[in-house]
């Protein structure tokens, strides 16, 4: 795991962007919110406050439940879709083009793709109870909720996972688990995904 942690650093510096993933799908469902209180794109008066409800956030304050269906920022445009589907609600072209743009903001969750595959590759590395101690400290899919889902974070409870199974983990697993890289291969197909 030494690559990750020697690197974990510059590449948080690299790929972290100004805004996090939960802020970015904050700003998103606010610009949705004035999208659909905007009477020129004729939503009908709930729908804000009904999508709301079904997604799991607050109409007002726009805090995202972790116990709702918004987990990452891919899934925004799912969910408005099938609610829309769901209600039987239909957008004039120019109006869904606008919702659409608004829930696929420009970003990249870097970190999170980076995480998830480099959790996915060591998994594989782990048998017996070793790998199920480590599922239970880092479950798949990494969300904006779980505290492992930048690299930072990920190093250091990656290095407390260690150290916490330091007595399981022979010589010749050490030496597989420094090995496990993260290529942009591994990150193209997680994309893909």
């Amino acid at each position: 795991m030494g690559n990750i942690s020697q690197n974990a650093s510059k590449l948080h510096e690299e790929f972290k962007p100004e805004d996090t993933e939960q802020h970015v799908i904050k700003k998103s469902l606010s610009e949705l919110k004035q999208f659909c209180e905007d009477t020129i794109n004729n939503v009908p008066p709930t729908t804000f406050d009904d999508f709301a409800t079904l997604v799991g956030f607050d109409a007002s304050t726009l805090a995202i439940s972790p116990t709702g269906m918004l987990k990452t920022i891919d899934v925004l445009p799912v969910l408005w879709k099938k609610f829309l589907e769901k209600k039987s609600i239909t957008l004039g072209e120019t109006s869904a083009g606008h919702a659409e743009r608004i829930l696929t903001p420009k970003y990249n969750p870097t970190e999170r793709i980076l995480v998830t595959v480099a959790i996915t590759k060591l998994m594989k590395e782990l048998k017996g109870s070793l790998r199920s101690d480590f599922v239970a400290k880092f479950p798949l899919p990494v969300t904006l909720f779980d505290s492992h889902q930048d690299l930072l974070n990920f190093r250091d409870e990656w290095r407390d996972f260690l150290d916490n199974h330091a007595s399981e983990i022979d010589e010749s697993l050490a030496k597989k688990l420094d090995e496990v890289t993260v290529t942009n291969g591994d990150i193209y197909h997680q994309l893909l995904e």
